[in-house]
């Protein structure tokens, strides 16, 4: 299988981290799943990722989902106060520093480091440093809020 290079539309390997004709580095679209040119997708607005972000993981689009609410899993810490995930900012129920999201071996995993509310996957509150897989269609509840994860 192949792609085309946004910067000088050779045909390369679809699992390019470079471009092998002109050099260039790739950076990938986590939503339409393509090489873009810039830091956000013409097309969707999503931010783009490096070549090793987009292979390592986000590449699978996991999504917390919630009245509206659509925030792409990204491996990082997350909480009201530190982390990756600037949306946890105004939940006052979710700890400072609450869990953190990895893709570890190709799924993603959740881990919840003690908080006071909890962290629960599939209805299981999460002991403390505790890692859970998670998977399309379970539902993650941190602290009184409820996700549905999907792609």
């Amino acid at each position: 299988m192949s792609m085309t290079c946004p910067f000088c539309r050779a045909e390369i390997p679809d699992d390019s981290w470079f471009c092998d004709q002109c050099g260039k580095e790739l950076h990938f679209c986590p939503d339409c799943r393509k090489p873009k040119r810039g830091t956000q997708c013409a097309a969707c607005g999503s931010d783009l990722m490096s070549a090793e972000e987009f292979f390592r993981g986000a590449v699978v689009g996991l999504y917390l989902l919630a009245e509206g609410r659509k925030i792409r899993l990204r491996e990082g810490i997350f909480g009201r106060t530190q982390g990756v995930y600037p949306e946890f900012a105004e939940y006052r129920y979710v700890s400072g520093r609450h869990g953190e999201f990895r893709f570890n071996c190709g799924v993603w995993q959740v881990r919840d480091f003690g908080s006071t509310n909890g962290t629960y996957v599939a209805g299981r509150r999460l002991d403390k440093d505790e890692w859970a897989d998670l998977a399309p269609g379970m539902v993650l509840k941190i602290a009184t809020d409820k996700y549905e994860l999907g792609l």
